[in-house]
């Protein structure tokens, strides 16, 4: 074969072959647009092509993940934050808890011994009883 045949052939190829014109992605069966041959978008005109696509999604995929890191940062402060609210509580209560013990403690001997003294004087009785233990009639 001649080199012009090659040549024709080779280029009859390149204008008939898929690969000659633009993807279109919402285009399921991969038909070419013949109104719109080369994919211009016709109000920006833009290629519409895959590469636009892919650049659109990771520049979205960055900002996702960039919101994504800012609210995990958030979250983390918050959670430290609470954890050293909890830190205080957890020793405020450990306090509180002791006084109640010493109170309660305190208040049992008194019991005991004013239960003790009455008996002894012979003066334990339902009245002794409810006074001891703060029951009002």
């Amino acid at each position: 074969m001649s080199t012009i045949k090659i040549m024709c052939l080779f280029i009859f190829l390149i204008l008939f072959s898929s690969s000659a014109y633009p993807q279109y992605p919402a285009n399921s069966n991969n038909q070419v647009n013949f109104a719109n041959p080369f994919g211009y978008n016709s109000s920006y005109n833009i290629p519409m092509n895959t590469t636009r696509l892919g650049d659109a999604a990771v520049i979205a995929a960055n900002g996702s993940f960039l919101l994504d890191s800012s609210e995990a940062n958030i979250n983390n402060q918050i959670a430290t934050s609470m954890y050293y609210d909890n830190r205080i509580k957890r020793t405020v209560t450990f306090f509180e808890n002791r006084q109640y013990n010493s109170y309660y403690r305190d208040l049992e001997d008194w019991q005991r011994d004013t239960r003790r003294h009455l008996k002894a004087k012979g003066l334990y009785d339902r009245e002794a009883i409810e006074y001891i233990y703060g029951i009002k009639r």
